[in-house]
């Protein structure tokens, strides 16, 4: 009975005194990046997803016009299938990119999205991709 009455008073005790500050946990870099990221609203989050799939796509297009212009550009003017290579290949890549962006970045309805380190290499995959296409189209404009 007394060993009751003493666990008893500890807890009432433990209650009674306030709460120590617990240490805040330091977070890394690339852990607030992807929490910023995933604090827009989902009309954003499925818009930039978009973008970057859209993003993808071109990068991938000007991959293999830098490898052969003739992928590209056929010289009588006829398409054959040696340019639909690059069509179908960056449009494959631009549909993986936008459903990556659905599975990791926008997540279900409902669904509260966590920290995961997928989501920031999907996220650094999008902007490279739009910074490849943003350099490309200021090259073409001064060459042009």
């Amino acid at each position: 009975m007394a060993t009751r009455n003493k666990k008893r008073n500890r807890k009432q005790q433990n209650k009674q005194r306030p709460e120590q500050p617990k240490s805040q946990n330091v977070h890394p870099l690339w852990m607030r990046i992807v929490e910023v990221a995933l604090a827009f609203p989902r009309i954003i989050r499925i818009l930039l997803a978009g973008i970057f799939s859209l993003a993808v796509t071109l990068v991938v297009g000007l991959v293999f016009y830098f490898i052969d212009v003739r992928f590209l550009l056929s010289i009588d003017g006829t398409v054959t299938t040696r340019l639909m290579i690059p069509v179908v290949v960056a449009t494959i890549l631009g549909l993986i990119m936008y459903i990556a962006g659905w599975v990791y970045y926008v997540g279900g309805r409902g669904v509260d999205n966590t920290v995961r380190i997928g989501i920031l290499w999907y996220l650094l995959v999008g902007i490279i991709s739009i910074i490849l296409s943003i350099i490309w189209g200021i090259w073409i404009m001064l060459v042009f």
